[in-house]
């Protein structure tokens, strides 16, 4: 949790410095350029973090009814407050789920992914930052636990069109997945939630890292690309 004041949109100097702050410092400007907005099936739609006019192009064009924020609370980022308000302006529901890109995901986190799943009116606009790794494991969440379609035939972690890249350290999104396929073809009544509770983290982290993960890849995933 940032120890960041809230974001002041009163002045005209505050109002300068929030956009200011928003598209550029927080490089919101280049989802301009590429949204990375994609149909998953009538219900849902993912993207990168929209700018407001993009919110509202796509809310018009879409129907979308409730927007699914995988970037957590944030009332200290202009880019949060410039969407909040831009939600309560359209009359559109907007619901924050914290995940994370580059950490196995937890029951609590599931849980409360699910609870947004249920809580939402559809269609449903789902976002994270670059759409490529928290909306790829959220789409990825949703397609089996909502849509109950069985993990080898959901392909939302991929690098065209998404941009994931599965050999970087956002790939133990992929690993999860897999891993939890594999223990549901041994035990077709597994639950995925247990599962995730019981999970040995320490071990799956270790064996991901020891299999899967490039340092290329994560310099280009962090460094380059600034991903959170």
């Amino acid at each position: 949790m940032s120890k960041k004041p809230p974001v002041k949109y009163e002045t005209l100097w505050d109002k300068i410095k929030a956009w200011f702050t928003s598209m550029i410092i927080e490089h919101n400007f280049t989802n301009i350029f590429r949204l990375n907005l994609h149909k998953v099936n009538d219900n849902l739609y993912r993207s990168s973090q929209p700018t407001p006019w993009q919110l509202k192009k796509i809310v018009k064009e879409k129907g979308i009814k409730t927007v699914i924020n995988l970037r957590g609370t944030q009332p200290h980022s202009p880019v949060y407050m410039l969407e909040k308000k831009t939600c309560d302006e359209i009359g559109v529901k907007m619901i924050d789920v914290e995940i994370y890109s580059r950490a196995l995901p937890d029951k609590e986190r599931l849980e409360k992914l699910a609870k947004a799943f249920e809580e939402a009116e559809y269609p449903v606009l789902m976002h994270c930052k670059a759409g490529a790794d928290r909306t790829g494991l959220a789409a990825t969440f949703y397609l089996y636990y909502k849509e109950g379609l069985p993990l080898e035939k959901i392909d939302q972690l991929k690098f065209i069109p998404y941009g994931h890249i599965k050999s970087s350290n956002a790939g133990i999104i992929d690993y999860y997945f897999e891993e939890f396929a594999k223990h549901k073809k041994e035990n077709p009544n597994a639950d995925i939630f247990e599962w995730t509770e019981k999970l040995d983290r320490v071990k799956m982290k270790r064996c991901f890292k020891e299999q899967k993960e490039s340092f290329l890849s994560d310099f280009l995933n962090n460094v380059i690309l600034r991903r959170e």
